[in-house]
């Protein structure tokens, strides 16, 4: 191996494996109205150790959980709000709307988006 290969080679190993192992970003964004998405659920994919940025707009005020990460977001009527989080468990999560019944019964969960979580 030459000088400029075992220089290349030492540049790969601590520059960009690190970096590599950092994980990608990645924005999931909803707008909710009358507890729907626009648009209707969709699926977002990202790769274990990625960070999520999950921002989430609605007409009226909601509770979204993200099912498998118990993560609750309370959005405010006319706003959004967002959280950060990592993407550590595998599998396909649904995002889901906690909305109530005006009667005290049971409400819906409509799914805003599903997560799916690939391995690395």
């Amino acid at each position: 191996m030459n000088l400029r290969a075992a220089r290349r080679n030492f540049l790969y190993a601590t520059l960009l494996i690190p970096l590599a192992a950092l994980g990608a970003s990645t924005l999931a964004e909803v707008v909710v109205e009358r507890g729907k998405p626009r648009g209707g659920a969709r699926t977002v994919r990202v790769t274990q150790g990625d960070t999520v940025s999950l921002r989430v707009r609605s007409d009226e005020a909601l509770p979204v959980h993200i099912h498998g990460y118990d993560i609750e977001l309370g959005v405010p009527a006319g706003a959004s709000a967002s959280v950060d989080f990592s993407a550590k468990i595998v599998g396909r999560f649904p995002v889901t709307a906690h909305l109530h019944a005006a009667d005290g019964k049971k409400g819906s969960e409509p799914t805003l988006l599903y997560l799916e979580v690939h391995p690395r």
